[in-house]
């Protein structure tokens, strides 16, 4: 059972990792980076006011992200991130 998913999850890491090199140019447009394995990246800075509330952090973070979720469909691996 193990292999099996450890499988599938290669497969999917694979898929991700060619479609974010073929689309580097445009994730860097949206102050994306790839790194060489294929992960794609961002730095999100917190307001001051955010950093005596660490209770926050996450959902503010991803709040900031959703303004990313029609790059991610477009270039088709929104399914697989989300």
């Amino acid at each position: 059972m193990y292999f099996k998913e450890l499988y599938e999850e290669i497969k999917i890491w694979k898929r991700i990792r060619k479609i974010a090199i073929e689309n580097r140019e445009v994730l860097e447009k949206s102050n994306f980076r790839v790194d060489w394995v294929g992960r794609i990246y961002t730095v999100i800075n917190l307001p001051d006011e955010m950093m005596d509330r660490p209770d926050l952090h996450e959902g503010w973070v991803f709040m900031q992200l959703r303004d990313y979720d029609s790059l991610f469909m477009d270039i088709g691996v929104g399914d697989y991130i989300f």
